[in-house]
């Protein structure tokens, strides 16, 4: 039987973000009840809150997952352990020379992300850039890379979440030049790194059509 805590990182994995309201109705629970499995979701770092503003009133709060818990999913975790694994297998003796395990770490992400995009190019068909990012993003998803895209005057900002060399350099939240490769390389769109007003907690890029 599944756990409460997996339930709330299932419900959060594809709600995006929610409040403890949304996780009550969602798991028929009392709030309090949901409040203390956020807790400890939040104490193990698979969980992080950020305060939301109202209108009037006190700020509520929402909840997203943190890398950590994408990683708690079993087919994130399988589908992206399986690629890393595949890479270091085809590593040479010339290819970790006077590497330190940092540059080594990177150098599997550089090649992990070559493989990606050969294996998800054939499903991005389209000709405008939105269908193009929207086929993209399901295509990383399928290999256990997750993307949320919204709208914004114009161009497209979307929030990575699923990258695991970003801990490497211990700044979960940073951008990831892979995640920025994956992205132009798939859409053929111009991708910048920023910061999410709304989202400060998650690496974002700004997706346009180039110039």
């Amino acid at each position: 039987m599944q756990s409460t805590r997996s339930k709330i990182i299932d419900l959060l994995h594809n709600l995006g973000e929610a409040t403890v309201e949304d996780l009550t109705q969602h798991l028929v629970m009392a709030p309090s009840t949901v409040r203390r499995h956020l807790d400890v979701l939040q104490r193990d770092g698979q969980v992080e809150m950020r305060a939301v503003r109202r209108s009037a009133g006190r700020p509520h709060f929402a909840f997203t997952l943190t890398t950590a818990g994408h990683d708690a999913l079993p087919h994130h975790h399988m589908r992206v352990t399986s690629g890393v694994i595949e890479e270091l297998l085809a590593l040479k003796a010339r290819d970790t020379k006077d590497k330190t395990g940092y540059e080594l770490a990177y150098l599997v992400y550089d090649r992990l992300t070559g493989r990606l995009v050969k294996a998800c190019r054939p499903h991005v068909t389209a000709d405008d850039l939105p269908e193009r990012l929207h086929q993209a993003i399901e295509a990383l998803g399928r290999e256990g890379f997750e993307f949320q895209v919204s709208e914004q005057a114009g161009a497209y900002v979307v929030q990575g979440r699923g990258c695991p060399c970003r801990r490497i350099a211990g700044t979960p939240v940073e951008p990831c030049v892979h995640d920025q490769r994956l992205l132009a390389q798939l859409t053929g769109g111009h991708v910048d790194a920023i910061a999410d007003p709304e989202r400060p907690g998650i690496a974002a890029y700004l997706v346009r059509v180039r110039e």
